[in-house]
């Protein structure tokens, strides 16, 4: 069965270079070595976050089972591979030789001819109020693979992320995650972020808006700015307890890492509010926005001081000067959270 998988990977290795459509994958394999090599980085496991599938929640099994949470990494989130190729109904399959996964056609069944094997638990439909609220999202240490290459009926894929920047898969407790958002091409479904509630919405949602039908359109998008931006503020102050607890140098410049990344996404938060347009903004809305840009803006500076604070800490050097910095910013950043808070909350009132 082996050298069946083998041949035929070879035969389709020289149909490729041959020139037919999926010519990307010997370009691929013979470009691996210029890839970016394999990372290991800090990402957040996200047990609080829902996702929405034709308008049933979901939630994810690995093969032995055991229940599975996406993942966060640079403002993206993940899901297992398992999980996507049953959505979207395909096989999968994983050539070690040629570092790929393979959806769809596969090097076993390349016509889609015999009977798809399928994942059918690697899913399951439960209530929305079923996903835990109660645990919190932690870090763990991933591994980014540009190595790993992404083959969908003998196409090769990439995907990228809201702001067009290459993305690729991860490897987390033996598991390759894929963004997804390359459902959306995958699948040709919308795919759409309900900061508020914390859900990814998979193709149409049919239930449920009636509540918001009476918000404006700067309404929603001031409250996904808002819980954007506290979720962010809430992620950078928790690096503060693993820096507390670990010695281990490896781990503590992970940390400062992911607190760099963390200030890049602050920058760019600060940047798109203060750009909002406000051509249709109510009085309100206006000082809503400006209450909220006033907290985005403080919240920057104190990631900044606390990214100052990681790399002190990642080279054993005594960062005591910045305790009464980083806590001034601290508390200025949450007396202007709950002035934002209190705006957008009057807001809400008010559309109801």
């Amino acid at each position: 069965m082996k050298r069946t998988k083998r041949i035929i990977g070879i035969v389709l290795s020289l149909s490729l270079i041959l020139g037919t459509s999926t010519a990307a994958f010997a370009a691929s394999s013979v470009s691996n070595a210029a890839k970016p090599a394999s990372t290991k980085v800090l990402a957040y496991i996200k047990p609080d976050l829902k996702v929405r599938f034709n308008d049933e929640t979901l939630t994810f099994k690995d093969s032995n089972n055991q229940i599975i949470y996406p993942l966060v990494y640079r403002g993206s989130a993940y899901l297992p591979i398992r999980a996507i190729s049953a959505l979207i109904g395909e096989d999968i399959e994983w050539d070690n030789y040629s570092q790929t996964v393979f959806i769809g056609k596969t090097l076993s069944n390349p016509s889609k001819s015999k009977i798809k094997m399928g994942n059918q638990n690697a899913f399951q439909i439960i209530s929305a109020s079923a996903i835990s609220s109660i645990a919190l999202p932690f870090l763990e240490t991933v591994y980014v693979k540009p190595d790993i290459n992404i083959m969908y009926d003998f196409e090769l894929k990439s995907f990228t992320d809201s702001n067009n920047q290459t993305v690729y898969p991860i490897i987390y407790n033996g598991s390759t995650y894929l963004p997804i958002r390359c459902l959306s091409s995958l699948m040709n479904k919308p795919i759409t972020w309900d900061n508020v509630s914390k859900t990814i919405i998979i193709g149409n949602i049919t239930s449920g808006t009636s509540t918001i039908s009476k918000k404006s359109q700067a309404i929603l998008n001031l409250e996904a700015k808002y819980e954007s931006a506290i979720e962010l503020y809430d992620q950078a102050t928790d690096k503060i307890k693993y820096i507390h607890q670990s010695t281990d140098s490896e781990k503590l410049n992970l940390i400062a890492a992911a607190v760099t990344e963390d200030v890049a996404l602050a920058q760019k938060q600060t940047i798109d509010i203060k750009n909002m347009n406000t051509a249709d903004f109510t009085e309100d809305e206006l000082k809503a926005k400006d209450v909220l840009y006033a907290f985005v803006e403080s919240s920057e500076y104190y990631i900044l001081v606390l990214e100052n604070i990681s790399y002190l800490a990642a080279s054993y050097s005594d960062y005591s000067m910045l305790a009464e910095t980083f806590m001034d910013l601290a508390l200025q950043s949450r007396d202007k959270m709950d002035d934002a808070r209190t705006a957008i909350e009057k807001l809400q009132k008010n559309a109801q």
